[in-house]
């Protein structure tokens, strides 16, 4: 009887080891779960606002993409007009100081 008291002590005392290791492995399972969500949740924010910023500069240089956009068509429309003989006319006549046959030019004074 004493030695199945001594084994049965000893098999409550592996038991109780047994649970005690299962409880810290568990904790430590926990903190090491909690610490990743942490800096999972801390990279997320800051990605998020890097995010921000990128969406930003792409909104300024889609912007900046658009006014070139729209100055390349004036040019374009220009370059057409300089092809006229209104546009000749027009240069002749204020830069040049150039007069049509028959044209009579009063002068203010």
């Amino acid at each position: 009887m004493a030695g199945r008291r001594k084994k049965q002590t000893h098999n409550r005392r592996a038991v109780y080891r047994k649970v005690q290791s299962e409880k810290l492995s568990i904790a430590v399972i926990s903190i090491v779960l909690i610490i990743f969500c942490a800096v999972m949740g801390f990279q997320t924010l800051e990605k998020k606002k890097e995010l921000e910023a990128y969406q930003a500069k792409e909104a300024y240089y889609q912007a900046l993409i658009e006014d070139e956009n729209l100055r390349a068509k004036e040019l374009a429309e220009f370059e057409q007009y300089t092809k006229t003989k209104a546009y000749a006319e027009e240069v002749a006549r204020t830069k040049l100081g150039l007069v049509k046959d028959g044209e009579i030019i009063f002068v203010a004074q």
